[in-house]
């Protein structure tokens, strides 16, 4: 691969991640189908850390806003979720701040316990750490 194609290459990388975040407005119009392709997406290129840590770190800001809200927005979350519990002992305070979402927690059990749990592998490591 020439510099070139790489360059475009990424270029349409970026402009493909820009478009799924300037989206994030309209998710809450998604039909079923694709929102749960969306969040699925949104989630593994979080797991799969396919962007910079500027665009990771505005991914799971919408994911957490998601999780606090109800309905199509809620379910959009759980499904990004879904995707990145492996890597959510890298933010203890985004554990607490999940734990915390009553809505979550009601409509989610299975995936709140998940959450719960990746949070106490955190919290024994930090106390357990000299």
């Amino acid at each position: 691969m020439c510099i070139r194609d790489r360059v475009s290459t990424q270029s349409t990388w970026a402009c493909m991640i820009h478009n799924l975040l300037d989206e994030y407005k309209f998710f809450v119009k998604y039909p079923e189908k694709e929102l749960k392709i969306t969040g699925q997406l949104f989630g593994s290129i979080i797991q799969h850390k396919l962007v910079d840590s500027l665009l990771e770190k505005i991914s799971l800001k919408y994911v957490f806003e998601a999780l606090k809200r109800t309905g199509k927005m809620l379910r959009f979350g759980a499904y990004a979720l879904e995707q990145f519990l492996d890597r959510l002992k890298e933010w203890p305070s985004s554990i607490e701040l999940i734990l915390r979402m009553p809505n979550f927690k009601s409509t989610y059990a299975e995936l709140y316990k998940k959450v719960y749990e990746n949070g106490q592998q955190v919290i024994k490591v930090t106390q357990t750490a000299p």
